[in-house]
């Protein structure tokens, strides 16, 4: 689930992350997004250690990201360096970067040789296999 958690009051009161129940009900990953948009989003934002988690499923070795993290070549090579099959990517982009925000997070992807399925409520969703071939796309 793709969260934004706001906590009133708060010096930073937006939580932008991802969480992951496994089967159990437990938190199976607990991710805040590393890079916050400058301006508003950041100067609101909480944030934690940039570090990427990934979870073992039936469909591999799953990780994510969200949003503008996608457009950082370091953050990406975490989860090639993890061993990450799959990359969830979900993004709020607006008509001003789409498709561009799309694209950029299939050249991070594919320079680490890992799927990415990048789910975004206002631009180009696209579905990418770990040569950057497109799966899927809805814009």
């Amino acid at each position: 689930m793709a969260l934004g958690v706001l906590s009133p009051g708060q010096s930073k009161p937006l939580e932008n992350k991802f969480v992951v129940a496994g089967p159990d009900g437990k938190m199976s990953m607990d991710y805040y997004k590393a890079h916050p948009v400058p301006g508003d989003e950041a100067a609101m934002s909480v944030t934690k250690d940039g570090r990427l988690q990934v979870m073992e499923t039936p469909f591999g070795r799953i990780s994510a990201i969200i949003c503008f993290d996608g457009d950082f070549p370091q953050l990406l090579s975490q989860a090639g360096a993890l061993g990450a099959d799959i990359v969830l990517d979900p993004s709020n982009d607006w008509r001003a970067i789409d498709p561009w925000h799309t694209e950029m997070a299939s050249f991070r992807a594919i320079e680490q040789g890992i799927n990415l399925d990048r789910l975004t409520s206002h631009g180009l969703s696209e579905a990418f296999d770990y040569q950057g071939r497109t799966l899927a796309a809805l814009d």
